[in-house]
C-alpha cells in the first residue's frame, strides 16, 4: 500500500464507525483493515442483542468494478463473543471466522429496487449513497447474518413438551384437567 494509500484510509485503521468517499479508491484498488473500538464492541452487541463482543476486526479489499460502475468489497470477517444458549441460559464463547462479499453500486435501486431475493439467487448490490461506501456498516449486517439464532450448548437439546394426558409428561393444562374431574364427580 502506497503512502497515500494509508493517508485515504488512516481512519480506518482502528475504527468500525468506516465510511470511505468513492473518489478515495485507487483505480488498482486498496487493502482495509477495520477494528472494533471498546466502545463500538458495546454498541453493537446491544443493537445485535448478545451477551458480549470481544473481538471484531474485518480484512478487506475494495476494488473498482468493470466500467467503474460498482465497488466490490472482499474479505473476511472475525468476532469473539459471548451469546446465551437458549436452553440453559448458560454463557457460550462464540468464534465467527467468516467470509464477506459486497458489491455496492450507484445504480442498485434503479437496477434493483423491487428485486426479491430467493434462496439461489445472489444478493443484490448495495446501494452507494452521496458518494460514500459504510464499511462499518456492512460488517455489522455481515456479522448479523452469521450469528446462531438460536445458540444451544454442546450436547443440550429442547425438553418436549407434550399436551396429550396419557403420555405421562405434565403439559400447561393438567392441574385444570384434574380439577374437571373433581367437577364432574
Amino acid at each position: 500500500m502506497s503512502k497515500d494509500d494509508r493517508n485515504i484510509f488512516k481512519s480506518l485503521a482502528h475504527t468500525l464507525s468506516a465510511q470511505v468517499l468513492l473518489e478515495d479508491i485507487p483505480l488498482g484498488g486498496v487493502a482495509v483493515q477495520l477494528q472494533a473500538t471498546d466502545k463500538e464492541l458495546l454498541e453493537t452487541a446491544e443493537r445485535l442483542e448478545i451477551e458480549r463482543i470481544d473481538e471484531l476486526e474485518a480484512q478487506l479489499i475494495l476494488q473498482w468494478e468493470i466500467g467503474e460502475q460498482g465497488v466490490k468489497v472482499e474479505g473476511t470477517l472475525r468476532a469473539n463473543l459471548e451469546q446465551l444458549c437458549v436452553v440453559t441460559m448458560e454463557p457460550l464463547e462464540v468464534v465467527i471466522d467468516a467470509g464477506l462479499f459486497l458489491l455496492f453500486s450507484e445504480s442498485a435501486r434503479e437496477d434493483y429496487g423491487d428485486w426479491e431475493v430467493g434462496p439461489k439467487d445472489e444478493n443484490p448490490p448495495e446501494m452507494i449513497t452521496e458518494d460514500i461506501i459504510d464499511l462499518g456498516e456492512a460488517v455489522v449486517q455481515q456479522l448479523a447474518l452469521e450469528l446462531d439464532p438460536f445458540p444451544r450448548a454442546p450436547g443440550v437439546a429442547f425438553k418436549d413438551v407434550s399436551s396429550d394426558p396419557n403420555d405421562g409428561m405434565s403439559h400447561p393444562f393438567s392441574g385444570l384437567a384434574a380439577l374437571q374431574d373433581k367437577l364432574d364427580k
